[in-house]
């Protein structure tokens, strides 16, 4: 396999400094450092507020309408989500954020907090980016894909989960869950609030996601930004897609289904790879195989006798 360099630094310091205080995540990486490496299930860390007060707030305020185009629909078996990652058609306030979180300066605050040299940012934040999420939506417990689509020698490594959430009712649900590597336990579970953020170890093993339908009220929303950190690969993976798992209490046709759906998913991803099909495409053919899945379902539970 080729081996692509990572990409040159990017982008300029200034965002960074508008966005985030480094000398403050500085002064805590000593111990962020042991927490994070010690932490049940996998690596991770949850940290109280990332960014400088009132930015997450007004990154959450610029996110576009629901109906906006620079949305993708992800909704089948496994989630019912919204994603963008279009960085140029972002709001200047959610552009800047991104940008933050990509510069070299940061970059390096992270692979020190994470122990892991060579890490560098994805510029077309493939599968990052913007996400919401609005009532009934949901992303059911996985690992993520290893392998980049397009840079086939980039290893995912790290991700950074920033949520954007003022005033966020725990009622609503919107936590994300993380698991340890059996599917046994669960060893966290970190409500959405605005300027929270989880950073974790990407691999097999990482088992995380939203698996429960949102509560939330009509016109209010799950923001967040994600950002995928990545290392030259330097061996085999042991699973290069997704994939999607059920918690223990998940029920057998569930978990089929579930199953099912990750075999449409991986097939997307390698299609994708090769240049043959989109993330819009593969969400309507996957929204159709779902709703055709549920109207079966729904017929069969017709026809059972009480």
């Amino acid at each position: 396999m080729d081996t692509e360099p990572p990409p040159p630094g990017f982008p300029a310091p200034e965002a960074l400094a508008t966005c985030v205080d480094l000398d403050r995540l500085a002064g805590k990486t000593a111990t962020w450092r042991e927490d994070f490496a010690d932490a049940p299930g996998f690596p991770h860390l949850h940290v109280h507020a990332l960014l400088r007060a009132g930015i997450a707030e007004a990154v959450g305020a610029a996110f576009p309408r629901p109906d906006d185009p620079v949305w993708t629909h992800y909704r089948h078996v496994n989630e019912d989500k919204l994603g963008s990652p279009k960085r140029a058609a972002y709001p200047a306030a959610v552009g800047q954020v991104v940008d933050a979180l990509q510069t070299p300066e940061f970059v390096a605050w992270l692979a020190e907090l994470t122990g892991i040299p060579g890490l560098f940012a994805d510029p077309e934040l493939e599968g990052a980016g913007m996400h919401m999420s609005s009532e009934g939506g949901f992303l059911n417990v996985h690992t993520d894909f290893q392998r980049h689509h397009h840079h086939p020698s980039w290893r995912r490594t790290v991700n950074l989960i920033l949520f954007l959430n003022p005033d966020w009712d725990p009622a609503w649900g919107g936590s994300i869950e993380l698991w340890d590597p059996t599917m046994t336990d669960k060893v966290a579970d970190v409500l959405p609030h605005a300027n929270h953020a989880v950073i974790f170890r990407s691999d097999e093993h990482s088992f995380h996601g939203h698996p429960e339908p949102l509560a939330c009220p009509p016109g209010h929303h799950r923001k967040s930004l994600a950002l995928y950190y990545y290392t030259l690969l330097d061996g085999p993976l042991a699973h290069e897609y997704s994939r999607f798992v059920g918690r223990p209490g998940d029920g057998l046709m569930r978990k089929v289904a579930m199953r099912l759906d990750n075999h449409l998913v991986q097939a997307f991803s390698w299609l994708k790879r090769k240049g043959m099909a989109s993330d819009s495409f593969a969400s309507r053919v996957l929204k159709g195989v779902a709703e055709r899945q549920a109207r079966a379902a729904t017929r069969s539970s017709r026809q059972t006798p009480e």
